[in-house]
């Protein structure tokens, strides 16, 4: 009971401290950097850049081509941020649909982006 009287105190205009949000924003969108790192070491040197589906590697790629998948999600992480700078501007404060907005639309990134990874390290490991 306590939690439901919690949560009905929370308006949609409270207003959220920036940095807060950020930090946990830029944490999510390089995430996948750092989740990635171990399993570049854990790669062999040549790994399938392409292949189809429990048949055959198409075209041989190198180990560091992994960093492509963070690299993408970084830019849609960084096109999001300016659009949500956008929409707070316009608001001039950062209220908590906002916020939640923000941290939630990182944290699925940042959860595609590692799954994408973890993707090519099974392909690469099923085709040694």
């Amino acid at each position: 009971m306590k939690i439901r009287q919690q949560i009905k105190q929370i308006r949609p205009e409270t207003i959220i401290d920036r940095s807060f949000v950020y930090a946990i924003f830029w944490f999510f969108a390089i995430a996948p950097f750092i989740t990635a790192i171990p399993l570049f070491f854990l790669m062999p040197e040549s790994l399938p850049s392409r292949v189809y589906p429990f048949i055959a590697m198409e075209k041989p790629g190198s180990r560091w081509e992994l960093f492509l998948i963070p690299a993408a999600w970084f830019v849609a992480n960084v096109v999001l941020h300016y659009v949500f700078y956008l929409i707070e501007r316009s608001q001039k404060k950062l209220t908590m649909q906002v916020a939640i907005l923000r941290v939630v639309t990182a944290v699925i990134f940042a959860a595609l982006a590692i799954i994408m990874e973890l993707f090519v390290y099974r392909t690469a490991m099923i085709n040694i």
